[in-house]
């Protein structure tokens, strides 16, 4: 487990619920979108029909401090994305 100082907000459950999911296929290995897709859209027809609701899960994760993303290294055009150990998040989550 790799600890960070980034501070982390909480989600909605919808976004919680991808962010498991995600979680499970990935844990903190780097993924690509196409990758998330694949992972998010798998027998789920609702979601795989609304392809454009990854980018939305994606970007709501990084605004939230759960994922990371870089440039991807072999291909500039791309970004590829980490998600944030749950121990890290909780334990750097902003408290009211």
């Amino acid at each position: 487990m790799v600890m960070t100082d980034i501070k982390s907000k909480p989600v909605p459950k919808w976004i919680l619920m991808r962010y498991a999911k995600l979680w499970r296929i990935f844990g903190t290995n780097y993924f690509n979108k196409k990758d998330a897709v694949e992972a998010l859209t798998e027998n789920n027809i609702h979601l795989s029909k609304r392809k454009a609701l990854i980018s939305v899960v994606l970007s709501d994760l990084k605004k939230a401090g759960w994922l990371t993303m870089m440039i991807d290294p072999v291909d500039g055009r791309c970004n590829i994305s980490r998600l944030r150990d749950p121990v890290d998040i909780i334990l750097n989550m902003e408290v009211e």
